[in-house]
């Protein structure tokens, strides 16, 4: 497993990624249970330090978007890369977000 310390990072299914894009995404109750079990797999072998369920949305693009502000700016960064985002009328993507 590659390190990344410090940083925010999302199951893929197999391993975890800086990128949201990425992500595995629970449509159904069954789906969110086996991502619970598999965080909490790499929790007990202190892979993660935390791990969790985020509710988000896809955009017309089929992009998960974080529904809730908090988790927006986990995923994406400072509120003011965001304000500045939208003055200019610019959508980050959250895989363009982290590098």
């Amino acid at each position: 497993m590659t390190s990344l310390d410090g940083d925010i990072v999302f199951w893929t299914g197999r391993d975890w990624s800086r990128h949201l894009g990425g992500a595995a995404l629970a449509l159904y109750a069954k789906s969110a249970d086996e991502l619970e079990k598999a965080m909490a797999a790499d929790l007990a072998a202190k892979h993660v330090v935390d791990a969790g369920l985020v509710d988000v949305a896809l955009d017309n693009f089929g992009q998960a978007i974080p529904r809730q502000m908090r988790e927006r700016i986990t995923t994406w960064g400072r509120p003011c890369a965001l304000t500045l985002a939208n003055r200019l009328n610019i959508q980050l993507l959250p895989e363009n977000c982290h590098d």
